[in-house]
C-alpha cells in the first residue's frame, strides 16, 4: 500500500483531520508504513466502513501490508463502523485499537468473530466502549485461551 494511495483515500473525506493526516502521509514515507493511525479523526461508522472498504479493494498484496490500525477515540464509530471492520480487515493485522469509539456489544461482538479468524493478531484494545461485563468477559475467555495476543477491554 503506498502513501500516495492512502493519502488519497484520506483526501476523500472532508475532516481538516483527515486533509493534515493525508499530507503527514505524502510529506514523510515512514507516517504510514503499513500502520494507519486515524486517531481522533471525527470519523463516523459511514466513513470507517468506506475507509475499510476502499483500502482493502486495492490489490491482495497492497492491503495485506496493512499492519496495524488504530480508529482510537473517534466516538461515532460505533457498533455500525466496528462490524464494517470485523466484515473488511484482512484477516492478516496484528493490531488494532479502538479506544472510545462508542462500540456496544453488538460491534463488540462482531470484533470478537473476526479475532477468532485473525492470523498473526499481537494486540486488541477495546478500552472505554460501552460493552457488557457478560462480552468483556468473552474477551478475556479469548485472550486465556490465546495468550500470544494482548486483549484489553
Amino acid at each position: 500500500m503506498t502513501n500516495q494511495q492512502i493519502a488519497e483515500i484520506l483526501r476523500s473525506f472532508s475532516t481538516q483531520n483527515c486533509q493534515r493526516k493525508a499530507d503527514k502521509i505524502e510529506e514523510d514515507e515512514d507516517e504510514f508504513s503499513g500502520k494507519l493511525d486515524l486517531r481522533h479523526m471525527g470519523l463516523w461508522a459511514t466513513d470507517v466502513n468506506r475507509l475499510i472498504r476502499e483500502i482493502c479493494q486495492l490489490d491482495m498484496e497492497t492491503s495485506r501490508m496493512l499492519s496495524s490500525i488504530d480508529l482510537s477515540f473517534n466516538e461515532l464509530l460505533s457498533d455500525e463502523g466496528a462490524l464494517a471492520l470485523s466484515n473488511h480487515l484482512p484477516r492478516t493485522l496484528g493490531e488494532i485499537h479502538l479506544i472510545d469509539c462508542g462500540i456496544g456489544d453488538f460491534g463488540g461482538g462482531a470484533i470478537l468473530e473476526w479475532m477468532n479468524d485473525a492470523h498473526g493478531l499481537r494486540i486488541v484494545n477495546l478500552e472505554q466502549n460501552n460493552m457488557s461485563r457478560a462480552l468483556k468477559e468473552k474477551f478475556i475467555e479469548f485472550a486465556n485461551s490465546n495468550p500470544q495476543i494482548m486483549v484489553v477491554v
